[in-house]
């Protein structure tokens, strides 16, 4: 009988923060409020996810962390995966 070892989901690029899938999309990381997101730049493309990226992360760098902005952006985040715990689990 086979097994199938299934490969790494994320890898790493030249860029800090910016992954690729193993879909072929980049995906940035930011840390709001503490956590960790993932924020698809919806492209294959290193150069225009490697733009994207950057033009994103000075937008979050700008607005500080405890922001009512961010706050409930925290808050919505927090209802959905409940929402979808709750009918998914």
């Amino acid at each position: 009988m086979g097994r199938t070892v299934k490969g790494k989901t994320w890898e790493r690029t030249s860029v800090a923060g910016l992954l690729r899938n193993r879909s072929g999309r980049y995906y940035g990381t930011l840390s709001v409020a503490g956590k960790d997101k993932f924020v698809s730049m919806k492209t294959t493309l290193l150069e225009v996810a490697r733009k994207k990226f950057s033009e994103g992360e000075g937008q979050t760098r700008a607005r500080p962390e405890g922001s009512p902005e961010i706050r409930q952006r925290c808050r919505d985040y927090g209802r959905l995966s409940d929402r979808v715990s709750r009918e998914h689990c």
